[in-house]
């Protein structure tokens, strides 16, 4: 048939398509539901002509060594092998995971429950081994904390006990699976949480424990000791008598009044690993230690009994990204818990008149006699101590500084703080915010304003005020599992290498192609199953090749043969595309140019 009439024919059979459609629509009959995809995606091997693709072996060997180590509410697996990845299957309901390293952590499990493991190798093509079987009790250590979070309330008794050091919009804090989830979208800019509870010393000294899958590589955790009422501090210069710890794979940085001393570190544990830090103070020295190994230790020149303690978070630029807490505990004296509230955003911004007014849309938070507010400005100079005047609900309030006498130091957070009566704890009636114009009394340079949070003062015999569902701090969207990142490399017939930019000759090619099961896992936690690979050139189809012979792939390299005989000389490209087996899981993409040669 002709293309002309073959289009003539598609288009009046489109024709006939759509009248029919609208007769059965005009007649009201019920139309037929859409079938439902199925519950995994499959894909089937294709091969263009002059196409070969690689074939399944054996199946791998299983993996030999099973260690399962218990923690707090997990259990940690390692082994050893040599495969593509791993599936590894736990509980009595049968939970798997792909992983890429030969290590994992399975949280959000019962302490005191005997849980079965298995691992499986996998190869390149889904094929799976015989499991290697083992068995784990998760146990939380006993001791004499002062504070221990686990994390296993709800999120708004965890919010009862943390604060979130951010600007409103970019960053959340939530529960998920028996561990605290630190979801950030703000750029470079760090993200902190800030302990309720007052860390303070025994006579003799005390600790902070710290398990989190933080700080990972060329990431950095701060852990400052603050002795007042602060949010943020900066990094250039730290308020009086100041303690910070910045931990990083490679190596501890320790900041205090009498100077500072580097730590030698460890390197970065497997994806995905928790990892125990433990702060130790004894007399006057200080010591860090991870996973019970001592980094070091050091002089230090404490000034106070009773800190504030501040966990930082590096930003890491584009996208959202998280970080997990398994438990933070104080060996400390204990201190009065602070109460179960629903803690208000805060928004401060300048003022917006001359004589702020009493925003609209407000209603009076219920419950509370007063707050504490707590801010911070910065200055690109340095400056005097600034003057002034937090308004809040159309009333100004002075704002005292936290260190008075220090002054502006460029770049560096200055804390302030403002007591607040009942009367301005007006919030917003839809995004739970308390809305503050800070105003400068002498405006010597421009301030940036930092994140802010309150202290309420619970009124007596008052409940507690009941927020909206839709509140500010809403939870993040949460990228789900990745695929393993792909990469193509051009072969010669001989399985040599082409450099980029140099011709292939025609005839017989190769495209070798490798996924990288790690880097799946560090850019989201998790990795996602592989239904197989699909090869186009130029837009066209040449090959599928499935990788889900007895389950989801996870990772792996594959060489295809092409025929380029008949491929025009000059430049092109090859599209690689890896699918999962979930609907859900969006394709991962590798573009290789080539360049063909004439003869």
């Amino acid at each position: 048939m002709e293309p002309r009439l073959r289009l003539a024919a598609v288009l009046g059979a489109a024709v006939l398509l759509v009248g029919t459609v609208v007769v059965l629509r005009g007649s009201g009959e019920e139309q037929p539901a859409q079938p439902e995809l199925p519950p995994y995606r499959t894909m089937t091997e294709f091969r263009a002509d002059g196409v070969l693709l690689p074939v399944p072996g054996a199946k791998p060997a299983a993996p030999t060594g099973l260690d399962v180590r218990p923690g707090s509410r997990r259990l940690v697996l390692s082994w050893l092998g040599e495969a593509a990845g791993y599936e590894v299957t736990w509980g009595n309901d049968r939970r798997t995971r792909l992983v890429a390293e030969r290590s994992a952590q399975l949280d959000g499990l019962t302490d005191g429950l005997a849980y079965p493991v298995e691992v499986r190798a996998v190869d390149a093509f889904g094929q799976r081994s015989d499991p290697l079987g083992g068995s784990g009790t998760p146990r939380t250590p006993d001791g004499d904390w002062g504070f221990l979070d686990l994390f296993d309330g709800t999120e708004d008794e965890v919010g009862s006990r943390w604060q979130l050091v951010q600007r409103p919009g970019c960053a959340w804090t939530g529960v998920a699976g028996g561990r605290l989830v630190v979801s950030a979208n703000c750029g470079d800019r760090p993200t902190g949480l800030r302990a309720r509870t007052p860390f303070r010393l025994h006579d003799n000294g005390g600790r902070l424990v710290l398990e989190t899958d933080a700080p990972e590589h060329r990431d950095r955790l701060t852990v400052d000791f603050v002795p007042g009422p602060v949010d943020i501090v900066g990094d250039r210069a730290l308020p009086p008598g100041t303690i910070r710890v910045d931990l990083s794979t490679e190596g501890v940085l320790v900041r205090h009044p009498g100077g500072e001393a580097r730590l030698p570190g460890l390197a970065a544990p497997p994806v995905g690993r928790s990892q125990r830090w433990e702060i130790v103070f004894a007399g006057g020295e200080l010591r860090v230690s991870r996973d019970g190994q001592v980094l070091g230790a050091t002089p230090v020149a404490r000034t106070w009994r009773q800190a504030t303690v501040l966990l930082g978070f590096g930003g890491r630029g584009s996208g959202v990204t998280d970080v997990l807490l398994d438990l933070v505990a104080f060996d400390s004296e204990p201190v009065p818990a602070p109460p179960l509230r629903v803690t208000p955003r805060v928004l401060v911004d300048l003022p917006r008149s001359a004589a702020p007014k009493a925003p609209e849309d407000t209603r009076m938070l219920r419950g509370a006699e007063g707050a504490l507010l707590r801010m911070a400005v910065r200055s690109p100079l340095d400056a005097r101590e600034p003057k002034l005047t937090a308004f809040v609900n159309g009333v100004g309030y002075p704002v005292r500084p936290v260190f008075p006498g220090l002054g502006l130091t460029a770049g560096s957070w200055f804390p302030v703080v403002a007591e607040l009566p009942a009367a301005a704890l007006a919030v917003d009636t839809q995004r739970y915010l308390l809305d503050v114009q800070l105003r400068q009394e002498n405006p010597m340079v421009q301030l940036d304003y930092g994140p802010a949070s309150l202290d309420l003062r619970p009124a007596p015999g008052q409940a507690a005020d009941e927020p909206p569902a839709n509140r500010a701090d809403r939870r993040l969207p949460r990228p789900g599992p990745a695929l393993a990142e792909p990469g193509a490399t051009l072969l010669d017939a001989a399985g040599r290498p082409v450099p980029g930019g140099e011709p292939v000759a025609k005839g017989r090619a190769v495209i070798e192609i490798r996924l990288d099961g790690r880097a799946g896992q560090l850019a989201a936690g998790e990795l996602a199953g592989l239904a197989g690979l699909e090869v186009r050139l130029d837009g066209d189809r040449l090959a599928v090749l499935p990788t889900a012979k007895d389950g989801p792939g996870a990772a792996g390299s594959w060489r295809i043969a092409l025929n380029l005989s008949s491929t025009s000389a000059g430049p092109h490209t090859v599209e690689v595309r890896a699918v999962g087996t979930s609907w859900d899981t969006p394709t991962a993409y590798a573009f290789l140019p080539i360049m063909v040669a004439r003869q």
